[in-house]
């Protein structure tokens, strides 16, 4: 139902949204009241409809026609999305760069779909009180290499410094020191006292780099005198190692352990079993290969698997059997066969539980899915063995 009194607020709403003197740009309101929904994670095209359903909602459809004609286009949103992202990072700036030293500066670069990239964080201590502050995430590298990370590290750090001396000449010398404050050099390495990393050779590499190039800061702002005569309580680098990739180093300790025991007692006799097969049976020396096979053969839902056949997406298992397009069954593997096997032979125990396989996982993986299919072997056992008349499957 329409807002009943739509002449009241249409006089309120118009003005805050309609063109400047050149057409082209909104009202300065209008704009953070879009980043201000924005910033609570909806996308461009979700904060637009939304703003013209609301209109709609609150002045009826008739009212809210010339109100809407002067929401801008899409292209429009998406800048103050990114103009929002930009925002909130010269905040992250301010913090750093008024905050007395930093406890830890931690870093991690990961792949995502083959492109490097790179996230940064910082603990920042000012009177006493800590607080965690994300300086990048997900920023892009043009290789993973130790040196090149380095120089990226270095140029966010120096664009930081940049930044924040650009918003104190727009404040100028009466706000500046209010709202954004330098204290100890500002956006600088050297206040830097503790670095947390990952356990890969060039997350280490580039810890030893960042000790050095936190040198080379303290230098720079200290002098060459004043630092060599600090003591070691200044001059300290705490190196910290993550606590989850290091759990992982034993899990794959593990692994490499078990795989070895497995090849010495029952290598052979594998070998020979799969030969007698022609091929045809899955058996390998490797408790995460047989953790992968199993997961594959009995995983049920998005991306299940098919030999032979790419993930299907999402809506092969939600709109199209509601239309009637396609059968539910007609597209699925053993994932569906294995729920209707267990319905039937072992009611209560259910396959939703497994995932495809090592779905953006660490190690520890092995230790989570042996959890999960350990109440699924004896049903297991009992589905490949009648499932053996069964067309080929390898992965059975």
């Amino acid at each position: 139902m329409p807002y009943p009194y739509p002449n009241r607020r249409s006089n309120r709403l118009l003005p805050a949204i309609k063109l400047g003197v050149n057409k082209k740009e909104m009202s300065r309101e209008f704009e953070e009241y879009v980043r201000s929904c924005l910033a609570t994670g909806c996308s461009a095209r979700h904060n637009r409809d939304i703003l013209r359903f609301t209109i709609d909602f609150i002045l009826g459809a008739d009212e809210g026609t010339k109100l809407k004609s002067q929401v801008p286009k899409l292209n429009w949103f998406r800048l103050q999305r990114e103009a929002m992202g930009l925002q909130s990072y010269v905040y992250t700036l301010i913090q750093v760069a008024g905050c007395h030293d930093i406890v830890q500066w931690g870093f991690d670069e990961t792949s995502l779909d083959g492109q490097s990239c790179f996230n940064q964080w910082c603990l920042l201590r000012t009177n006493g009180v800590v607080k965690l502050v994300t300086l990048e995430c997900c920023g892009l590298l043009p290789s993973s290499t130790a040196d090149e990370t380095i120089d990226h590290i270095k140029y966010t750090w120096e664009r930081g410094q940049k930044v924040v001396h650009m918003l104190r000449e727009q404040l100028g010398p009466d706000l500046a020191n209010t709202h954004c404050p330098i204290n100890n050099g500002g956006v600088a390495i050297h206040k830097i006292f503790g670095l947390m990393h990952d356990t890969c050779n060039t997350a280490n590499r580039v810890a030893e780099l960042m000790a050095e190039l936190r040198d080379d800061s303290a230098r720079v702002h200290f002098g060459d005198d004043h630092w060599d005569a600090a003591g070691n309580k200044a001059k300290t680098m705490f190196d910290f190692l993550c606590g989850n990739h290091t759990r992982n180093l034993l899990v794959g300790r593990y692994e490499k352990h078990y795989d070895t025991w497995l090849e010495t007692e029952l290598g052979d006799q594998l070998r020979a079993a799969r030969a007698a097969t022609g091929g045809r049976a899955r058996l390998e020396c490797s408790g995460n290969m047989f953790l992968r096979a199993l997961c594959k053969l009995t995983h049920r839902g998005y991306a299940q698997y098919v030999k032979g056949r790419p993930p299907l997406p999402l809506y092969y298992f939600t709109v199209l059997p509601k239309l009637h397009l396609i059968e539910p069954k007609s597209f699925l593997g053993d994932g569906d066969a294995f729920a209707d096997f267990l319905e039937e032979n072992y009611p209560g125990v259910t396959n939703n539980c497994l995932s495809r396989a090592e779905y953006s996982n660490r190690q520890d993986w092995s230790l989570e899915v042996s959890w999960e299919l350990y109440p699924l072997l004896l049903p297991l056992l009992d589905y490949v063995v009648k499932t053996l008349l069964d067309d080929a499957n390898i992965l059975r």
